[in-house]
């Protein structure tokens, strides 16, 4: 029997995606991935891995399935991606691994690049909004302060003609 590790989700990840993430082995629901690693004995053999994320109103998105060939001893992990879009599937890494270590290590860089990830998306929404802003400004200019000065000329000569 082999070690098959489903990698726990992190902060981000939940935070970000919501919903929960199932796991299915040779079509049987072993679990669902939270803030714990989802420990599993396979035995020798080929195995069907399945993940999927729970949704809105009782649906699921993000299917995502690969067959692996597990083998007498040997300890393999997977990490479920969430897709960006519904309609998309996500996506299953499964990589071998040595021990807890290696795990902590691809958990960590998994969270240091949504976190990296989100602050580019933060920064980028905060540039459009400035731009926004800019563009606001000079409308406004366009369309209402042009009109009162041109609209304050022709009161102006009007007048001098009256005079």
């Amino acid at each position: 029997m082999g070690d098959f590790v489903v990698l726990r989700r992190t902060q981000s990840e939940i935070d970000i995606f919501g919903g929960d993430v199932y796991v299915d082995i040779d079509g049987k629901n072993v679990g669902i991935v939270g803030k714990e690693d989802l420990q599993i004995q396979l035995s020798p053999g080929p195995h069907t891995i399945k993940m999927y994320k729970s949704h809105s109103m009782g649906t699921f998105i993000g299917a995502a399935e690969a067959v692996i060939e597990m083998k007498e001893d040997e300890n393999l992990y997977a990490r479920y991606s969430a897709p960006l879009i519904v309609s998309q599937p996500g996506n299953i890494v499964i990589a071998p691994f040595e021990s807890k270590n290696d795990l902590d290590d691809v958990i960590n860089n998994v969270e240091n690049s949504i976190r990296r990830e989100y602050q580019n998306q933060q920064r980028l929404e905060n540039q459009q909004k400035i731009e926004s802003e800019k563009n606001n400004t000079s409308l406004m200019i366009w369309v209402y302060i042009i009109p009162a000065i041109a609209f304050l000329l022709y009161l102006i000569i009007t007048m001098s003609y009256l005079l």
